[in-house]
């Protein structure tokens, strides 16, 4: 149930990996697996999260992280903090997610995992930038890119770029951030994430459109909606 529902998430077929990740939640509850439970939580909190029901997935962090804390689970602690600081930034409470990032980069390194700190350092980066602090978003965004080129994580290196070209849209410099899209679209669609290439989509229209180039803006964001729908997330469909 664990692989259908992995499977099921890398093919963006979101409310099918719930329920094979539901599935498997039952029998560990069965078996009083502490560490299972945790890490099936982390996953539907994730994918509920992902599809913008923050509240849900919220919830499922919080338990998770419970867990986590009573096994001794410094890993997943620290996976866990990171995802709570995700769902804080998203109800807009950016200093409250900045330390649980904090918290969460302490204990990556601790780790020596480079492929979870890279990740807090994009997440930092980006809250850094809802925050209006653009020069030290674009230095942790540009230390998260350099750690998973060097991994080459191609998942990874297309929400970076992405990101990057969002701090560079909000700056005003419509040329780089157009670039960085367009980088990672291309990645997106060889990694076959086509929700991040719905929201890509949706800033090169932004682009687009601000050029004056209405047929190419609106062809960009009738796709990124379409994208939107089929893959079942509210946020693209709004954006």
């Amino acid at each position: 149930y664990i692989m259908l529902g992995s499977c099921y998430y890398q093919i963006s077929d979101f409310q099918q990996a719930i329920r094979s990740f539901e599935s498997a939640l039952e029998i560990f509850d069965e078996l009083n697996d502490k560490e299972g439970i945790a890490i099936i939580c982390n996953n539907i909190g994730g994918i509920r999260l992902k599809l913008g029901y923050y509240t849900e997935g919220l919830r499922n962090f919080i338990k998770a992280a419970g867990i986590f804390e009573d096994i001794g689970d410094t890993y997943g602690a620290a996976a866990i903090y990171n995802n709570i600081a995700i769902v804080c930034r998203k109800q807009n409470d950016l200093d409250v997610s900045l330390e649980y990032y904090q918290q969460a980069l302490r204990l990556s390194k601790e780790l020596d995992d480079t492929e979870m700190v890279s990740g807090i350092l994009h997440n930092m980066g980006s809250v850094l930038h809802d925050l209006e602090r653009n020069d030290m978003a674009l230095e942790y965004l540009n230390q998260a890119y350099h750690l998973r080129t060097e991994r080459h994580d191609e998942d990874g290196m297309s929400q970076t770029a992405r990101s990057l070209g969002t701090v560079y849209l909000n700056m005003g410099d419509e040329e780089k951030a157009l670039h960085y899209y367009i980088m990672a679209s291309e990645m997106n669609e060889k990694t076959k994430d086509f929700l991040g290439l719905a929201e890509c989509l949706g800033k090169m229209g932004v682009i687009y459109f601000n050029q004056k180039k209405y047929k190419e803006s609106r062809e960009n964001f009738e796709k990124s909606c379409r994208l939107g729908k089929e893959y079942g997330s509210i946020h693209v469909q709004k954006f």
